[in-house]
């Protein structure tokens, strides 16, 4: 049962990061997730990605 609704949970935050990563909604993604997916969507190179995520 704990697998389970870890899954839910991990998919509950999957899809908050593909509803969070439009750049026209105008706010900030909720999650590390929800970043990933806009840098991706908006063609971001992998090394800006990391460069941003890691500070």
């Amino acid at each position: 049962m704990k697998g389970l609704v870890r899954k839910n949970e991990e998919i509950k935050t999957m899809a908050e990061a593909v509803g969070d990563h439009r750049a026209s909604k105008g706010s900030e993604p909720r999650s590390v997730y929800g970043k990933i997916v806009s840098f991706a969507d908006r063609n971001t190179s992998t090394d800006d990605i990391l460069n941003i995520l890691t500070g």
